[in-house]
């Protein structure tokens, strides 16, 4: 018997399509109020963390970002992961959760889903001499420097090929996997959840 089959408690998992034509700002707007998500963002130029406040997206050192410059988005909090795609002058929203979000519209539900726990390590070793208030700096050679809302992630030690200690940090994810007509389990969807306990963010955008 697999680990799947053994656990006790399977969930259930609902998914919301908000639109499939409305703009990111639309989308920033129709979030719940007394949250404060992060997006992972990818742009014309680079792919950033950023924090959503005020219906906008703010970069490390507070500024907003140029959101017409942006064509995917990924922004979650640890109870729910909205993903947003542009096409054209507007894109498609659509909201995965394990409890119902009534702002996202009507759901359709998988029952039956077995959730499965994942913890992804970001590129990158910390760069204890730049920081930003509620920031952590990533860097490695080839790739630049990542900024890193800290409450998000967790920070672990590991040693590299030569046994030099690295700080790295992680964040946590779900994967929802359900049985098939085959027998076997498959991923029928995954969503980012942050840091254990979810976290809270210190106030570094006023």
């Amino acid at each position: 018997m697999s680990a799947l089959e053994k656990d006790p408690t399977p969930a259930k998992l609902y998914r919301s399509t908000i639109s499939s034509d409305l703009s990111l700002p639309d989308v920033l707007k129709q979030l719940p109020d007394g949250t404060e998500p992060v997006a992972f963002v990818h742009g014309l130029r680079e792919a950033r963390f950023a924090v959503v406040k005020r219906a906008e997206l703010f970069d490390e050192q507070g500024n907003a970002l140029a959101i017409d410059q942006i064509y995917e988005a990924v922004i979650f909090t640890c109870d729910w992961e909205l993903r947003w795609q542009r096409n054209g002058d507007s894109g498609q929203a659509a909201v995965i959760a394990e409890k119902e979000q009534t702002w996202a519209g009507k759901a359709e539900t998988e029952e039956n889903v077995r959730v499965i726990k994942q913890c992804y390590v970001l590129w990158g070793q910390v760069n204890v001499d730049q920081t930003q208030v509620g920031w952590l700096a990533l860097s490695a050679a080839r790739i630049g420097k990542l900024w890193v809302p800290e409450h998000v992630v967790e920070q672990t030690d590991a040693k590299d090929s030569k046994g030099e200690k690295r700080q790295l940090c992680r964040i946590r994810a779900v994967e929802y996997a359900q049985r098939q007509d085959s027998g076997n389990y498959a991923v029928i969807a995954q969503r980012f959840v942050g840091a254990a306990g979810g976290g809270k963010p210190k106030s570094f955008i006023q």
